[in-house]
Formats: C-alpha cells, sequence, structure tokens
C-alpha cells in the first residue's frame, strides 16, 4: 500500500473541521440542526471511510452550504474578533475546500447525472430536520429559525430559484470526463 500524501492532506483537514466542529457546538451546548452544522459532522465521515454512496448529496450540500454561509452570513454585519467567529468562518471555507480537493487533487469522485437525484432528497431530509429542531426548541420556549426557513413567501422563492441554479450547474458539466478516475488511490 503506497502512501498518498493527497489522500493524508484532504483526510486531516476532514479530521480537523469535525475536531473544531465539534468542540464549538459543545461549547454552544446545541445540537446541529442548520446545514452547515450536519454537513460539517457528516462530510469527515464520508470523506475519511470514502462512503461513495453519500458523497454527491453531502459534497452538493457541504459546497452550497460553504457558498451560502460565506456571501450571505450575519456574522458579517456584527463581525466579533472571537475564536468562534474564525471557527465559523474556518469550518464553512473547509466545507467548499474538502470536497473540491477530493474531486480535483485526489480525483476519485466527481458528481454525476445519474445520481443527481439524491441532492434534492438530500435537502429535503436536511428540512425535515431542521424543522424538527425548531420544533424541539420551540417547546422548550426557544426561538430558534434553522436553516432559515421562517422567512416570507418572497425569500422561499429566491431558495428555490438558487437552489436550481446550483443544482443546474453542479449537473450540468457532470459527466463531461474532465480526468480519469484514479481507481488506485
Amino acid at each position: 500500500m503506497r502512501l498518498n500524501v493527497k489522500r493524508i492532506v484532504v483526510y486531516g483537514l476532514a479530521a480537523a473541521v469535525l475536531i473544531v466542529h465539534t468542540f464549538e457546538q459543545i461549547m454552544e451546548g446545541e445540537f446541529p440542526f442548520h446545514l452547515c452544522n450536519v454537513m460539517a459532522f457528516f462530510l469527515p465521515f464520508v470523506v475519511l471511510f470514502n462512503l461513495v454512496e453519500l458523497k454527491t448529496s453531502v459534497y452538493a450540500m457541504s459546497i452550497l452550504g460553504g457558498i451560502l454561509s460565506l456571501v450571505a452570513n450575519e456574522f458579517y454585519f456584527d463581525w466579533q474578533n472571537t475564536f468562534m467567529a474564525y471557527e465559523s468562518l474556518i469550518t464553512h471555507f473547509l466545507l467548499i475546500l474538502i470536497p473540491l480537493l477530493d474531486i480535483y487533487l485526489i480525483k476519485d469522485f466527481r458528481f454525476e447525472r445519474k445520481r443527481s437525484w439524491q441532492v434534492p432528497l438530500g435537502m429535503v431530509i436536511m428540512i425535515c430536520w431542521a424543522v424538527i429542531g425548531d420544533i424541539i426548541y420551540g417547546a422548550f420556549g426557544i426561538e430558534k429559525n434553522f436553516m432559515y426557513l421562517k422567512v416570507s413567501v418572497e425569500v422561499w422563492g429566491w431558495y428555490l430559484f438558487g437552489f436550481a441554479v446550483y443544482f443546474f450547474l453542479l449537473f450540468h458539466f457532470a459527466d463531461k470526463k474532465p480526468y480519469p478516475i484514479d481507481e488506485t488511490a
């Protein structure tokens, strides 16, 4: 068995996300119901154990969550120079970087149209998970808005439009075979 430095780098990043994010969740005393929190939990397992059947949905949702949080996150408007703020930035950046490294550096995965159905299914599951989180916290009188679902109908239209554009772009170039899959890695 040969040493694969590229794979070790990606696995090290994945383990770092899991350790740091788990520490952050414990400090907040909160169970993960936001998309990024769940993906930061699942992504390292998918990468470390090479769970091929989950890669399409987990990678797509990790990239989406990372992009949305880095582009439109509330901490830009109320920045606090704290560990939690830096941890959040790093985690969201790694949610994008780790799948891209696996796709373009290690080259043992690519998005395929035949598996594209997994992404909307994963999003529906995540929305249901967020609703469950809102119900649980609401039962204790704590107002939460997991995955920012409690918004107006107009905003939901933008959510759906944005997801459709992302989904199209993600799978439009799928199966174009930009590189051969490295079966020896």
